[in-house]
């Protein structure tokens, strides 16, 4: 059972753990699966209480140890968001030296740490990812892979993910905490989009939008490489508070009624359809039709998506050069009417993200709201298939680049 990987995504609402071998590139084999939820411990998707975000952790990593037998929990690829996260596009250039002007591994390592120290990474900031784009040679561009190629001079066009500092390290104290090493932190988004999208979207170009409880997370894809990655500081639990307020009822309540009853838009709701909604504080209960629900619950939709366009708007211009539109996961995807509210306020194609060539017990997991644990699976059996264990936290940089450029390549 050495081949055995565990992906730990902490969110603002729940954490959630698998455990799962990869039998081949793509396919994930799910033996475990284990859900805590978060509580009070994770807001806006960084960790502000420890000691219950520990609890959590210990809980679902517990349940999903269930299903497997006879196996030691000693380490996970562990998912990373929030509004701290912050990205850039960079490139660095350097001459190729030698007789014969082959690249080698060392030449695109400097271009790499080129590109690196042509951006000021501010001092609170930790890089997370380095994620190539393209590299040129010469003036032969959209080059995947230049190693052993001949040129003169070599540019390295990247995409660097950093967070801050401080988030990064309660997410290890936690891990630690749990007696769980953090092999490597991934960006949810990224980690998603490894979960449900498939290679022609990616370079067609994509935009995978992950709404969590505490924020709403994407990636942008063009050309086959991530181009942008951000954070709207809104998601879910919002729409949750928002029906708390609206019906005069608890939290968990709230919470309840927009899983069962929530709709997107009201003109697809339900007018009479009324539900009895018990009032905070165990005062009686009042009735709501289902309907005015999803007028509570479509203006703070509406807000995300808004801001979602304005993204795309911001960072890739014209909707034509993402074809393959937006792929939407989340737990809040889930809700009734979500994807036609998006294809309205997007004028983008849109659908639903779950994860594929999944096997084992993948009826617990085939749901956008697993979408960032089997991803982070995914990425793991990558990495492992082609790093040294001394290279997987922060330090090694430039292996962890050249595992990048060979998953890139052999897609």
């Amino acid at each position: 059972m050495d081949d055995l990987i565990i992906g730990l995504d902490i969110g603002s609402t729940k954490v959630c753990a698998i455990i799962a071998e990869c039998t081949d590139k793509n396919t994930v084999n799910v033996l475990g699966v284990g859900i805590a939820p978060s509580g009070d411990g994770v807001k806006r998707g960084a960790i502000v209480d420890i000691e219950r975000t520990t609890r959590a952790i210990i809980d679902a990593l517990e349940e999903a140890d269930k299903s497997v037998a006879n196996i030691v929990i000693e380490s996970a690829y562990v998912g990373i968001a929030g509004a701290h996260i912050n990205s850039i596009n960079s490139q660095g250039v350097v001459a190729i030296k030698g007789n014969n002007q082959e690249i080698t591994s060392e030449d695109i390592d400097r271009a790499v740490e080129n590109a690196k120290t042509a951006i000021t990474i501010p001092a609170h900031q930790d890089i997370i990812h380095i994620l190539p784009r393209e590299f040129v040679v010469d003036e032969q561009k959209e080059i995947h892979n230049p190693l052993s190629m001949v040129g003169s001079r070599l540019e390295a066009h990247v995409h660097i993910v950093t967070g801050a500092i401080t988030a990064i390290q309660n997410i290890m104290k936690c891990c630690a905490n749990a007696d769980v090493k953090v092999e490597e932190l991934v960006l949810q988004p990224y980690a998603s989009s490894l979960a449900v999208l498939n290679e022609d979207e990616k370079k067609l170009g994509v935009v995978l939008v992950d709404i969590g409880g505490g924020t709403t997370d994407l990636t942008i894809f063009q050309n086959g490489c991530v181009v942008h990655s951000g954070c709207i500081d809104m998601g879910g639990k919002l729409i949750t508070n928002d029906l708390a307020v609206g019906l005069k009822a608890s939290t968990s309540v709230a919470e309840n009624l927009k899983i069962k009853h929530g709709v997107a838009l009201p003109n697809k709701a339900d007018e009479k359809l009324m539900l009895k909604i018990p009032v905070a504080g165990g005062e009686g209960s009042e009735e709501y039709s289902q309907r005015y629900l999803s007028e509570i619950i479509e203006p703070r939709l509406e807000e995300i998506f808004y801001e979602v366009k304005n993204l795309i708007d911001e960072h890739v211009g014209s909707p034509n050069m993402i074809p393959a539109g937006v792929v939407l996961t989340g737990g809040t995807s889930l809700m009734d009417c979500c994807i036609e509210q998006a294809r309205e306020i997007l004028d983008l194609p849109v659908r639903r993200g779950t994860p594929i060539n999944v096997t084992g017990i993948r009826e617990k997991v085939v749901s956008p709201q697993f979408a960032t644990a089997i991803g982070l699976i995914r990425y793991g059996a990558q990495n492992e298939r082609r790093t040294v264990p001394e290279a997987r936290r922060f330090n090694g940089f430039f292996d962890k680049i050249r595992t990048a450029i060979e998953k890139f390549f052999t897609n």
